[in-house]
């Protein structure tokens, strides 16, 4: 199953999407994608959205939030969280921070308009889209703010890896 197909599995009832994140791009491994049950490392997103999301989460080891990641993602789903990628195809790590930015913009219309259909289909008058990754803030903000989408933040957040953690959390904590 690719990760298009596993994503959907975890679409909210109709009605029920509150937040739709975005994040950059799928994952260079299938085995590290958000979707993915078993993951044994560098799955920053998806223990950065829990920790996020659920405040209990934040005093379990990382072992404990792995081990039940099929109870929280169906939590997310019913808490109405669905993630999508602002890029439908995985960028190389060699990728400039620019030339990211420039992939998002080039896809902006594509990506809004699928934001606009899963809101549309699946969410209310408060769905929210929440912009992970200071690339994607960049890409798709100002193209955003000619959309009836509403977008909570007015600055980055920054990816949660590579010590960045805590400015995420932080971040989240102020949207959520």
């Amino acid at each position: 199953m690719n990760h298009n197909e596993l994503r959907q599995n975890y679409l909210p009832e109709p009605g029920n999407l509150n937040t739709l994140l975005v994040a950059e791009a799928a994952p260079d491994s299938p085995d590290r994608f958000f979707y993915q049950q078993f993951v044994p490392r560098d799955d920053w997103l998806y223990l950065a959205v829990v920790k996020a999301i659920y405040p209990d989460a934040r005093k379990k080891p990382v072992r404990d939030l792995r081990d039940e990641k099929s109870d929280y993602l169906n939590d997310l789903q019913g808490e109405g969280y669905y993630l999508i990628d602002a890029l439908d195809e995985h960028l190389p790590s060699t990728t400039t921070y620019r030339h990211r930015i420039e992939k998002i913009r080039q896809n902006a219309k594509s990506k809004i308009d699928e934001a606009e259909k899963l809101v549309q289909d699946y969410g209310h008058g408060q769905t929210q889209l929440i912009l992970i990754k200071a690339t994607v803030f960049h890409g798709l903000y100002e193209p955003l703010q000619d959309t009836e989408l509403k977008v909570p933040q007015e600055r980055p957040i920054p990816f949660p890896s590579c010590g960045r953690q805590t400015e995420f959390m932080q971040a989240m904590d102020e949207i959520i």
